[in-house]
């Protein structure tokens, strides 16, 4: 299994177990796709029961009661306070939490700071492969650009989401 794959597993039972339901309804097509047998989905669902086996739920939390077990509050503090700086700054302060958050965690930091424009450090990050804060960036930018322009439609980000609220 590649690191990818492990980190989405995570990521997806990470955002189900806070209530998220369009990680539980993605957790539940793959495992319908894996029972159709799709081979990319078996590995997929594979990777999702590895993390749940390795990291199982406690009985004492709640859908978003649970603490995340990789993300760091400091780092998360200090990309948080940090959302005023010069995208430059910024950036190197992103470049620095990242390895300390969630993939969530960092996606949100990201959305919420400065605006990635074409001048922004964090948006060249995004052409390159395999980037956890490229791929971070690249998600904040399609989700700000929905943000400043009501006419866009949220099934441009996520065909699901825009699904549940009728687009």
């Amino acid at each position: 299994m590649t690191p990818q794959l492990l980190d989405a597993a995570r990521e997806v039972v990470v955002r189900s177990r806070a209530g998220d339901q369009v990680a539980i309804a993605h957790i539940a097509r793959v495992r319908d796709g894996a029972k159709a047998g799709n081979p990319v989905l078996k590995e997929s669902e594979k990777a999702i029961a590895a993390y749940i086996k390795k990291h199982p739920q406690r009985e004492s939390s709640r859908w978003g009661a649970e603490l995340s077990d990789i993300t760091n509050p400091v780092a998360q503090q200090s990309l948080w306070k940090a959302r005023a700086c010069v995208p430059q700054v910024y950036a190197v302060i992103v470049a620095k939490t990242a390895p300390f958050l969630r993939t969530w965690d960092l996606l949100v930091g990201i959305l919420h700071g400065p605006l990635l424009t074409t001048e922004n450090p964090l948006t060249q990050t995004i052409a390159l492969p395999g980037s956890r804060i490229g791929g971070c960036a690249k998600n904040a930018r399609q989700l700000q650009i929905i943000a400043a322009n009501p006419r866009v439609p949220i099934s441009t980000y996520c065909r699901a989401t825009g699904w549940e609220l009728g687009e």
